[in-house]
């Protein structure tokens, strides 16, 4: 049994694990990509399978620096570092978050929001990626913090 896979931006399937079927037909194997990938298996002399797809999220993750007075900057990385979109929210616990600022990473996966706030009080953030043909959408942990 051989599985066959692409990741994106390929679209070229090549051989990435092989391996024998159990006595009742069954193949199991654990793939890990770190991007969107298709794949299917196919045994010696009998018809590939149907091709499945693997949507991978994209890992990113949040700090919050205070730099003075209602001085704030927001930093992390997007794994797999690429350049990206960098969405941060401020979560108003009503399930509409409000968009409050955005960046794009650079190619490595870092990204930096500075932001000045008019108000104090206590928040709760998170970055967000949207989907794209290598990754699916992405989130960052919550990070509650007080403004002031």
């Amino acid at each position: 049994m051989t599985v066959y896979a692409y990741s994106r931006p390929s679209t070229t399937y090549k051989a990435v694990r092989d391996g024998r079927a159990n006595s009742d037909g069954t193949y199991a194997t654990v793939v890990g990509p770190t991007r969107n990938t298709r794949l299917y298996a196919q045994a010696d002399g009998c018809p590939k399978s149907q091709s499945a797809v693997i949507n991978v999220h994209t890992a990113i993750s949040l700090t919050v620096k205070r730099n003075g007075v209602r001085d704030y900057t927001f930093s992390g990385r997007t794994f797999p570092g690429r350049a990206l979109m960098v969405n941060l929210y401020r979560d108003t616990g009503s399930g509409d978050p409000i968009l409050t600022a955005r960046a794009r990473a650079d190619s490595a996966g870092r990204y930096t929001i500075h932001r000045t706030f008019s108000g104090s009080g206590r928040f709760v953030f998170f970055t967000f990626t949207g989907a794209d043909t290598q990754n699916a959408e992405g989130i960052s942990d919550d990070r509650p913090t007080q403004v002031h």
